[in-house]
C-alpha cells in the first residue's frame, strides 16, 4: 500500500523537530533565543584595563632617575672655560664650588699616592692629595701610567668628596694603614720649645698636631766623620778590617755590619780631608758624610741657647772623643745630648692622613662635553613620564564601567 506524500506523518511542520523560519540557515538558532546565549558565552573576555598603580610606579622610578643625574645634567650645562682657582697652599674654601669645572696649581703629594686600575680600563689612575691644603684638596689623576708630562696645573671637575661613591673606603684606607713622613717646620719647632704655645706645622704649612708624648725622628749631621765601608769579602772578621781602616791614619769608632758590608765612623782632620778622600777611592772603599738618625719625644726636646737638646741614648751614642787611634763616647755619658741647630737637618714625624668631612676632590680631565649625553636622557625620560601621567589623568577620569562592577556568577 503507497504512502500518502500529504498525509499527516510526513507534513511540514510536523515532524519532531520545528522547521527553521525563512532566511534562517537550517540547524541555527535563531536570534534571542537559547542558542545565541551560549555563542556569546564562548567570546574571549575584553581585556582588563592597566591599574593606576602601574602607571603611578613607572613616574615614580623615572623621577628617580631624573633625580639621580641630576648633578650630571647640570655640570652638563656648564661652561667648557674652567674657573682659574690659583695656587692651592693659598686657596680660600670659599672659592670651592661643587660641580664645577676648575684649574687650580698645586704640588702633588706622589710618596703616599694611591694607583688604582678600574675594571675595564687598560690604564692606571692615582689618588693624592695636594700639599698645603689640609688633606682638603685631592685629585684622582687621568691615566697616569702613560703619561710623559706631569705639570702642577690640573683641569677637572671639582666634587665634594663625600659624593664620591668610594670616599669612606678611602677615609678608612689612609686613616688606618697610611702613615706619612711629615717634616716638622723648624723655625716653628724653636717657637714652641720657647714660648710652649706656637702651633706646629710641616714645612708644606699644613697644621700638625703632636702631644709631647708622640715620637718624632732627628736627622743630624756631624760634619767632622765620615762613614766608611769596608767590604766583608775581603776582611774575614770585624778587627781586621778595623785594623786596616786604622791605618789610614784616622780615629775609628763603633761599627756596624751588614750582609757585605762592615760600616765605621772615622774622624777626619779637615787638613787631611782631602788625602784622605783620595786613598779610599783608590782603595775603592765607599764613604759618605755621616749622619745619625735620632729618635725623642717632643716633651723631650729643650732649648738650649743656639742649639736643641735631648737626653742621651746609651744604646746609640752621637758624640766621641778621638782618644789615640780610636773614638770613644765621653765618660761618664753626659744626661743629655748638644745639637747645634746648624747639624739638624730635619725633624721628622709619621701621622696617618686623615681627609677631612670639607674635602673636595678634582677629577681630572672631566669636561662638561663628556656629560651631554644626560640631556638626550632626560628628554626620553621626561617624555616618557609625561606619557605615563596623560594616561593616568585619562583612566581616573573615565568613567567606571557599571557591568564591570557586577559580581561574577
Amino acid at each position: 500500500m503507497r504512502a500518502d506524500p500529504m498525509s499527516d506523518d510526513n507534513r511540514p511542520g510536523d515532524s519532531g523537530s520545528p522547521a527553521a523560519p525563512d532566511g534562517v540557515p537550517s540547524g541555527v538558532d535563531p536570534p534571542g533565543e537559547a542558542g545565541a546565549a551560549a555563542d556569546l558565552g564562548r567570546l574571549p573576555p575584553s581585556p582588563r584595563r592597566r591599574s593606576p598603580a602601574i602607571a603611578v610606579a613607572v613616574i615614580g622610578l623615572g623621577g628617580l632617575l631624573l633625580v639621580h643625574q641630576l648633578d650630571d645634567t647640570r655640570y652638563a650645562l656648564r661652561s667648557s672655560s674652567p674657573v682659574e682657582l690659583g695656587d692651592a697652599r693659598a686657596l680660600s674654601p670659599s672659592l670651592l664650588v661643587d660641580n664645577t669645572l676648575v684649574a687650580v696649581r698645586g704640588q702633588p703629594d706622589l710618596r703616599n699616592a694611591l694607583l688604582f686600575e678600574p675594571k675595564g680600563d687598560r690604564y692606571r689612575r692615582a689618588f693624592y692629595r695636594l700639599l698645603g691644603t689640609n688633606t682638603r684638596l685631592l685629585v684622582r689623576a687621568e691615566e697616569t701610567s702613560s703619561r710623559h708630562e706631569v705639570g702642577d696645573r690640573l683641569v677637572g671637575r671639582l666634587r665634594r668628596f663625600d659624593r664620591i661613591p668610594w670616599a669612606e673606603q678611602l677615609r678608612d684606607y689612609y686613616a688606618q694603614k697610611v702613615k706619612s713622613t711629615r717634616f716638622v717646620d723648624l723655625d716653628r719647632l724653636k717657637s714652641r720649645l720657647a714660648d710652649g704655645k706656637t702651633p706646629l706645622a710641616d714645612r708644606a704649612g699644613d697644621p700638625l698636631d703632636l702631644g709631647p708624648g708622640d715620637a718624632i725622628g732627628l736627622e743630624v749631621d756631624f760634619p767632622a766623620d765620615l762613614l766608611v765601608s769596608l767590604p766583608r769579602k775581603q776582611f774575614p772578621v770585624e778587627e781586621d778590617a778595623r785594623h786596616e781602616l786604622s791605618r789610614l791614619g784616622v780615629p775609628v769608632g763603633s761599627g756596624t755590619t751588614t750582609n757585605d758590608w762592615y760600616i765605621f765612623v772615622v774622624r777626619v782632620d779637615p787638613a787631611r780631608r782631602d788625602p784622605l778622600l783620595k786613598q779610599l777611592d783608590e782603595k775603592e772603599w765607599p764613604f759618605a758624610a755621616r749622619r745619625e738618625r735620632l729618635t725623642a719625644t717632643l716633651g723631650d726636646l729643650r732649648l738650649d741657647g743656639d742649639g736643641l737638646s735631648l737626653a742621651w741614648d746609651a744604646k746609640n751614642p752621637t758624640e766621641w772623643s778621638a782618644v789615640g787611634g780610636a773614638l770613644v763616647p765621653p765618660s761618664p755619658p753626659p744626661a743629655r745630648t748638644q745639637l747645634p741647630w746648624a747639624r739638624v737637618a730635619s725633624v721628622q714625624v709619621a701621622a696617618p692622613i686623615r681627609i677631612p668631612p670639607d674635602a673636595f676632590i678634582l677629577v681630572e680631565n672631566e669636561l662638561p662635553s663628556d656629560y651631554r649625553w644626560t640631556l638626550v636622557l632626560d628628554g626620553v625620560l621626561a617624555l616618557f613620564l609625561a606619557f605615563n601621567a596623560w594616561l593616568l589623568i585619562h583612566r581616573l577620569r573615565r568613567p567606571r564601567d557599571p557591568e564591570s562592577a557586577q559580581p561574577g556568577p
